[in-house]
C-alpha cells in the first residue's frame, strides 16, 4: 500500500468516525514517504510546506495539540535525526540550523547541527507544557479514585495464562507475574535465577540508554515463572522477533495481538476495570496492577513510602541513584488500583510474604548499591559468613536509627547466639573484667547509653532467638519486638541462673533426733523393764520414721538437682554440684540399744547434660511441630474430601501445631523458603486459595488432624519428618 492508498484510507475512517485511524505500519510508511520527500527539498519554504501539510494530516484525524498527534510527531523528530546523522538529508545553510541547549536532567550544555523540519515538526513549547498537565490531572484522578480487583482472581488467571501453549497468551501471563513490558518479555530482557523463592534477577530494560541488571519480584514462585519464560523464548514465532526493537513492525504487530490477549482475558471478565481516561485494559495496565500486589506482597509495614519503594523494583531509579536523585515522576502513574476480597472489602496490609522471603532493601540504611545485595542473591548464602564465630558486640549511639534484619543476618543466625551463651562464664566474679557489651564501672559518661548489639554486627535468627527465649523462661508477647526479645535474651544469658538450694535434712530431723536423745537419756537412768521395753518400741518406730523420711528426702533432692542442672544448662551455664547435707552429731546417732546404723545420705550424681539446641529426646519443641503440622496437613488434604481440605497459611499452621504464629511459625518459615515453595505448591497442585478457610469451617479440626497424625508414631519418625525440612537437607 502507497502513501496515497493510505491516505484515501485514513480520511474515509476519519469521516466515519473509526476509532483506529492509522494501523502501526501505516504510520511507519508514512514517515518513510516524509522522509525520502524531505531528501529532495533545498529551500526553507518548500521544507516548511511540507512540514506543515503533514502536520495537518495527522490533526484531520487526531486533533490538534494531543498528545496523540505529538507522540506521532516525534516519531517523524526521530526519523529525520537518524536520517540527517547518516547523511540522507541535505545540510546547507538554508535547510539546517545550529542548536544551543542544556539537557534537562544534568545541565550539561550541548552544541547539535540540526535539519530545518526537526524543529518544524514539532509544537511550540506551551503545547507540550498543557498536555503534560492534563497528564497529571488524568493521573491524579486515578490515584484518587483507584479502581477495585481481587488480587487472587488476579493470579489465578496469570497461573493459566502461563500454561498456554500459544506465544501471546504466555507473554501476557509473564508479563502479569512480573511486570515487565511488552518489549522485555518478548525480545530485549534477560532473566536469571537467584537463591530467593521470588526474586528473578534482570537486565535489558527499555527507556534506559545503560541499563544493569537488578532484581525484580515475581507474584508466583520464581522457578515457575523462569520456566515459563525459557518455554516462551523457544517458540519458533518468538525467536523470529530475535534482536528486533520495539518500534520494528514485526514486534508491533506481536503487541497489538498480546494486548488483544489482555482485553479478553483480564477487561472482558472483568478482572481488572477500565482506569479513568483509558480505553482498554492493556498490558501496560498489567504493570500497574502487578504493582498493587506486589505492595501487598512485600512493602514492609513500617511507613516505608510506597512511590520510593515501588520506583526501585519497576528500575525507575537506579540503586546507585536511590540515595541522592530525585523520586521518578513514571512511578506515579502506577497507583491506579486497589485490592479488594471476594466481599468487596478493601485489603490494606502490606508486607504478608516478607517474613517468609525477606528483600534487599533499597533504603539507605541497608543498601550502598543494589549490586552488592545483587551478588548476594548470585552466590551461596554461606559465602557472606562471618569469618570468626565469635559475635562482634559494640554499644549503638542513640540518635543512630535501629535497623531490621537484613536477608544476609537472618541466613547467619544460630551458630552467633549460641557462641554467645556457651561463651558465658559460669559465675560471675566481682573481680573478673566486665564483658565487652557490659559498660565499664569506672567510667561515668555524662549521659549515660544502654549498650545494646547492632543488627549489622550481631546476626540471630529469629527461629534460635525465640526458642533461646523458651529455654531462658522470657515470656515473650505475642507481638514482641526482634529488638526486645534480643535485648532480654542477652540480659538473661549474661545472669547465671542460681541452682534451687536442697533443704538440709538435718534441719527436717532436728525434733525427731531431739525426742530420740531424750529417750536415750530416760533409757541410761535405769528405768524399769516394761518402761525400758516400751520406749525401745518408740526407738524403732522414730528410727523407721527416720529412714522414710531420709528416703523422701533424697528422692527429692535427685530431682531438684536434675531440674538446678537443666535450667543451668538451657542457660549455658554449667552446673554447680549442690554440697552434701551435713551429717547429724556422733552422740545423737548411738543407741543403748544399738539399733542398726542410718546409711549416710549421698549426693547426687551429676545429671549427663544432653546435646544443645533442641529438647531432650522425646520432646518436641514448637519450632519442631511445625513441619510436622505441614507434613500432617499436607497428607489430610491428599485423603479428604475436596470440600475439607484446608489452605496452608501461617495461622492454619500455628493452629494445627499449637504454636505462636508470630513468635515461631513465621521465623519458621522465614529460615526455610524451600518449604514455603513446597506449600505454595501444594496449594496450587490441589486448586486451594484463602476463600478455602471460610468462615464455616471448625479450625478445632486442625488440632485433631495433628493429633491424629503424631498418634502411634515413635519419636524417631518425627523427628526424622523435622530433619527433612532442615535447610541442609532442602
Amino acid at each position: 500500500m502507497n502513501r496515497a492508498e493510505i491516505i484515501s484510507e485514513y480520511r474515509d475512517r476519519v469521516e466515519r468516525g473509526d476509532k483506529r485511524k492509522l494501523s502501526t505500519e501505516e504510520r511507519a510508511v508514512l514517515v518513510q514517504d516524509f522522509i525520502d520527500q524531505l531528501q529532495t527539498l533545498r529551500s526553507a519554504k518548500a521544507i516548511e510546506k511540507l512540514c506543515r501539510d503533514e502536520i495537518e494530516l495527522l490533526e484531520a484525524g487526531y486533533g490538534a495539540g494531543t498528545n496523540s498527534t505529538t507522540n506521532y510527531l516525534s516519531a517523524y523528530r526521530k526519523a529525520i535525526a537518524q536520517a540527517a546523522e547518516q547523511g540522507k538529508l541535505p545540510m546547507t545553510d538554508e535547510t539546517s540550523y545550529l542548536f544551543n541547549g542544556h539537557k534537562q536532567r544534568t545541565g550539561e550544555p550541548i552544541q547539535s547541527l540540526n535539519h530545518l523540519a526537526y524543529d518544524l515538526m514539532r509544537y511550540d513549547n506551551a503545547i507540550y507544557v498543557a498536555n503534560r498537565k492534563q497528564t497529571h490531572v488524568g493521573n491524579n484522578q486515578r490515584q484518587d479514585t483507584p479502581q477495585p480487583f481481587n488480587p487472587d482472581r488476579y493470579l489465578e488467571k496469570a497461573i493459566e495464562l502461563l500454561q498456554s501453549e500459544e506465544p501471546e497468551t504466555l507473554a501476557v501471563g509473564i508479563a502479569a507475574v512480573t511486570g515487565r513490558r511488552h518489549t522485555e518479555v518478548v525480545v530485549s530482557g534477560k532473566f536469571s535465577t537467584t537463591k530467593h523463592s521470588y526474586v528473578l534477577m534482570f537486565d535489558g530494560q527499555l527507556k534506559k540508554a545503560d541499563p544493569v541488571e537488578y532484581a525484580i519480584l515475581t507474584l508466583l514462585p520464581a522457578a515457575q515463572v523462569k520456566e515459563a519464560i525459557d518455554r516462551f523464548r523457544a517458540m519458533l514465532p518468538v525467536e523470529a522477533l530475535a534482536g528486533l526493537k520495539s518500534e520494528d513492525q514485526e514486534v508491533a504487530a506481536f503487541r497489538a495481538r498480546v494486548n488483544t490477549r489482555v482485553r479478553r482475558s483480564f477487561q472482558d471478565t472483568q478482572i481488572l476495570p477500565l482506569l479513568p481516561g483509558f480505553q482498554s485494559v492493556s498490558i501496560h495496565r498489567l504493570r500497574a496492577a502487578y504493582a498493587r500486589v506486589a505492595i501487598h506482597y512485600w512493602l514492609p509495614g513500617q511507613g516505608v513510602n510506597e512511590q520510593r519503594w515501588l520506583q526501585f523494583y519497576l528500575g525507575h531509579v537506579a540503586a546507585a541513584d536511590m540515595r541522592d536523585a530525585a523520586n521518578s515522576s513514571s512511578t506515579a502513574h502506577y497507583f491506579g488500583y486497589r485490592l479488594v476480597d471476594d466481599q468487596g472489602k478493601p485489603i490494606t496490609v502490606t508486607g504478608i510474604k516478607l517474613m517468609a522471603n525477606p528483600l534487599p532493601s533499597p533504603t539507605p540504611q541497608q543498601l550502598d548499591t543494589q549490586q552488592q545485595a545483587n551478588d548476594r542473591f548470585a552466590q551461596s548464602p554461606e559465602a557472606d559468613r562471618l569469618d570468626s564465630s565469635t559475635p562482634v558486640l559494640d554499644p549503638t549511639p542513640d540518635e543512630e536509627e535501629a535497623m531490621s534484619p537484613t536477608q544476609h543476618e537472618v541466613e547467619t543466625i544460630a551458630t552467633d547466639l549460641q557462641t554467645l551463651i556457651d561463651q558465658e562464664p559460669k559465675r560471675r566474679s566481682t573481680t573478673a573484667p566486665l564483658p565487652e557489651f557490659a559498660p565499664a564501672a569506672t567510667e561515668q559518661p555524662s549521659k549515660p547509653k544502654r549498650n545494646r548489639p547492632r543488627y549489622r554486627d550481631l546476626r540471630v535468627n529469629v527461629v534460635d532467638l525465640t526458642a533461646a527465649a523458651d529455654r531462658l523462661g522470657i515470656d515473650a508477647p505475642v507481638r514482641a519486638g526482634y529488638q526486645s526479645l534480643l535485648e532480654q535474651v542477652l540480659q538473661a544469658a549474661a545472669q547465671p541462673t542460681p541452682a534451687p538450694a536442697a533443704p538440709n535434712p538435718s534441719e527436717l530431723l532436728a525434733p525427731l533426733l531431739e525426742e530420740l536423745a531424750a529417750i536415750k537419756q530416760q533409757m541410761n537412768a535405769g528405768q524399769a523393764g516394761a518402761e525400758v521395753e516400751q520406749l525401745r518400741q518408740q526407738t524403732e518406730q522414730q528410727q523407721q520414721e527416720i529412714d522414710r523420711l531420709c528416703a523422701e528426702l533424697k528422692q527429692a533432692n535427685d530431682r531438684l538437682q536434675t531440674i538446678a542442672a537443666t535450667a543451668q544448662e538451657w542457660a549455658g551455664i554449667q552446673s554447680t554440684p549442690t554440697p552434701a547435707p551435713p551429717a547429724a552429731p556422733a552422740q545423737q546417732q548411738q543407741s543403748v540399744s544399738q539399733p542398726p546404723a542410718q546409711p549416710p545420705v549421698q549426693p547426687p550424681a551429676p545429671t549427663q547434660r544432653p546435646a544443645p539446641g533442641r529438647p531432650p529426646a522425646g520432646k518436641l519443641s514448637p519450632s519442631d511441630r511445625v513441619p510436622i503440622a505441614i507434613t500432617a496437613l499436607m497428607d489430610y488434604n491428599q485423603h479428604c474430601r475436596p470440600i475439607d481440605r484446608w489452605y496452608l497459611s501461617g495461622n492454619i499452621i500455628a493452629t494445627a501445631a499449637g504454636a505462636n504464629p508470630a513468635l515461631v511459625v513465621t521465623p519458621w518459615l522465614q529460615s526455610h523458603p524451600a518449604a514455603v515453595s513446597q506449600i505454595d505448591q501444594h496449594n496450587t497442585s490441589i486448586g486451594l486459595n484463602q476463600r478455602s478457610n471460610g468462615k464455616e469451617k471448625d479450625r478445632k479440626q486442625l488440632k485433631t488432624i495433628y493429633d491424629r497424625f503424631v498418634e502411634g508414631k515413635a519419636i524417631q519418625e518425627l523427628e526424622a519428618i523435622v530433619h527433612q525440612f532442615d535447610p541442609q537437607s532442602e
